[in-house]
């Protein structure tokens, strides 16, 4: 009976630390913060369908200085890079 009780408790302990563990990680980080770049990518194709060599290779060159991590990409840092390489002068 003792080790029926034991196993209960443990198990319940169990359960309540993996709900917490989830329920933390779901309302303190979400998957889609500092998913910008997406978008970034979604108008740099748009961009290549429609240019040039010359304008490709400039494309290019501009796209190897940019801080792009995945998911771990911090936006500010690639809208600052996006505006100090004058991105927008080729994408839009």
């Amino acid at each position: 009976m003792k080790n029926k009780l034991v196993r209960f408790i443990l198990s319940i302990s169990i359960i309540l630390i993996i709900a917490v563990a989830f329920l933390m990680g779901r309302f303190t980080a979400h998957f889609d913060d500092n998913l910008c770049y997406s978008n970034l990518l979604k108008q740099i194709t748009l961009k290549l369908k429609h240019s040039n060599t010359k304008e490709i290779y400039l494309l290019q060159e501009k796209l190897q200085t940019l801080p792009l991590h995945g998911y771990e990409s911090d936006c500010d840092e690639i809208h600052n890079a996006f505006l100090k390489n004058n991105f927008y002068s080729l994408v839009s």
